[in-house]
């Protein structure tokens, strides 16, 4: 993949994990493949995060505090919904009761 393509495609990423009405699965896949994206492309960071840039405005700090919520967001919908698997594994399986 080329650093255009990469930049297209973490611009499409970014705007689903700022997307209040994306569904949390959705915000955690594109969080996850974001994370995929930069270990691939590390020179994106600054795209991110702005770093060195001394034009940066308080909306593009904005943007990226906004980003770096919706990472958590995403990692606590991801966590969350993993917790429930769990539990409904271990205790939702009617184990121990007689029909």
């Amino acid at each position: 993949m080329t650093e255009a393509q990469a930049r297209a495609k973490l611009q499409k990423l970014l705007a689903v994990t700022l997307d209040r009405g994306a569904a949390p699965g959705e915000q955690a896949n594109a969080t996850r493949a974001i994370g995929a994206l930069l270990q691939e492309h590390p020179h994106l960071r600054d795209m991110i995060a702005g770093v060195g840039d001394p034009t940066i405005t308080s909306s593009a700090e904005e943007s990226t505090d906004t980003f770096w919520k919706g990472v958590l967001i995403g990692a606590g919908a991801v966590v969350s919904t993993l917790g429930l698997l769990v539990l409904s594994s271990v205790f939702g399986h009617g184990h121990n009761s007689r029909d």
